[in-house]
């Protein structure tokens, strides 16, 4: 088993050279949880653990971190709110603190479609003989390309 030493927040810790992966260090205070990982992911390079141990240790980590920033996060929205009401209790849209630029952003409207229900409305109107009609919807349409990701649902016990 190879153990990477502990690094500096900030700084990335190496993995056995089979494993492409890679775990950043963010602070000391979450060293420990990012031994457990690097440990994983490094037994895991060596073969000494099965692909289900490694997610198993992993996921356990995760959820723990979960934990700890659930709080967190909750402060973090109480904070916001209120810089959000002092600002527009005061009329200001924009404020620079020593930390942040403040902006106000208001509410916007936004506009989508059914896109099924936009294919088949194109569908009919080409049968209806309207193509052209159709033509000019279908160039007015965009796609994009959403990033894909890991979802995670706890379990609940």
């Amino acid at each position: 088993m190879t153990t990477a030493p502990i690094p500096a927040a900030g700084e990335a810790i190496v993995t056995a050279p089979a494993s492409p992966i890679t775990f950043i260090a963010i602070s000391e205070q979450h060293t420990s949880i990012q031994v457990l990982i690097q440990g994983a992911l490094d037994r895991y390079a060596a073969g000494e653990l099965a692909l289900e141990q490694a997610l198993e240790i992993i996921a356990a980590e995760l959820a723990l971190l979960e934990q700890q920033l659930s709080p967190i996060a909750t402060l973090r929205e109480q904070a916001r709110a209120v810089l959000a009401q002092l600002m527009h209790s005061a009329g200001v849209v924009k404020a620079a603190t020593s930390h942040a630029m403040l902006t106000l952003v208001p509410d916007t409207t936004t506009e989508s479609f059914d896109a099924a229900k936009l294919n088949s409305l194109i569908a009919d109107l080409v049968g209806r003989g309207l193509a052209d009609v159709a033509a000019q919807i279908v160039a007015t349409k965009k796609k994009g390309t959403r990033k894909g990701y890991l979802l995670v649902k706890p379990n609940r016990e």
